[in-house]
């Protein structure tokens, strides 16, 4: 049975973006249907449906019908099909909230970084094998001056199966003896004003093709935009939801294991 992607977007832009990932990344192996409503998904059959996108974009996104819809998703036969969220950098803080609701994953969308929302998408539909198992291929540095938000998250991440975890309590520390990994978690602000931006810029030359995530404690949605404008893969706002982020980070395992 042919594969179907189920979209809901008003949005053209994410619409030819979508159309480009279809051709481009999956070479025009699957299908795309447009839904007038959520409540179309229930027409279409487990088998046959890989993803199902909807425009985060939306002011009106978040509503009653919205809930409603992920109740009854949760209770369906299509519990399992990924359902991903396409948000602008602006609306970064609103990703939480996004992933509580039921979503499966959210991706950044601007005209700007076109070819990057369509390599994610890509890699997202692709994304079959165990994530559980990829976790533990890949290195993660984290470096964040609060020590106890930094351990707790090594251990987390232990946990959950990367052992591959160092740990930074300061940009002079990092500079100093640099840790190269496959994925950096860093902080947006540290201790005497010194900017995250700068060693986002730092670690963008020596591991260019790293995977790089800054996080924050305050819900500053105009940083949370430059952070993505200047290259960073993905904002995450403070105290870090677990339940967000292990999943988030084994997807990017998996990609960057299969591109090994």
């Amino acid at each position: 049975m042919n594969r179907i992607i189920l979209y809901y977007l008003e949005n053209e832009n994410i619409l030819e973006a979508l159309e480009k990932t279809v051709s481009e990344v999956l070479g025009g192996q699957c299908s795309l249907v447009q839904l007038g409503s959520l409540d179309e998904v229930q027409n279409y059959t487990k088998s046959s449906i890989i993803l199902l996108v909807v425009d985060g974009t939306k002011k009106n996104l978040i509503n009653d019908s919205t809930v409603a819809f992920f109740e009854n998703y949760k209770q369906s036969r299509l519990k399992n099909v990924p359902i991903a969220a396409c948000i602008t950098p602006e609306a970064s803080n609103s990703a939480s909230l996004l992933i509580n609701i039921g979503f499966t994953d959210y991706l950044f969308w601007s005209i700007d970084r076109e070819d990057i929302f369509v390599e994610e998408l890509g890699n997202l539909i692709k994304s079959k094998e165990d994530l559980s198992a990829s976790f533990g291929k890949v290195s993660i540095s984290v470096i964040d001056d609060n020590p106890v938000e930094t351990d707790l998250l090594k251990q987390v991440l232990n946990i959950y199966g990367c052992k591959d975890v160092s740990v930074h309590y300061s940009v002079e520390e990092f500079k100093t003896a640099p840790t190269h990994a496959d994925i950096y978690l860093i902080d947006l602000v540290f201790y005497q004003g010194v900017s995250g931006f700068s060693l986002l810029s730092y670690i963008q030359k020596i591991a260019p093709k790293s995977t790089i995530i800054m996080i924050s404690s305050t819900n500053n949605n105009e940083a949370a935009k430059q952070a993505i404008l200047r290259g960073a893969d993905d904002f995450w706002f403070k105290p870090l939801n677990f339940s967000v982020l292990i999943p988030k980070l084994q997807r990017i395992a998996a990609n960057i294991t299969r591109e090994d």
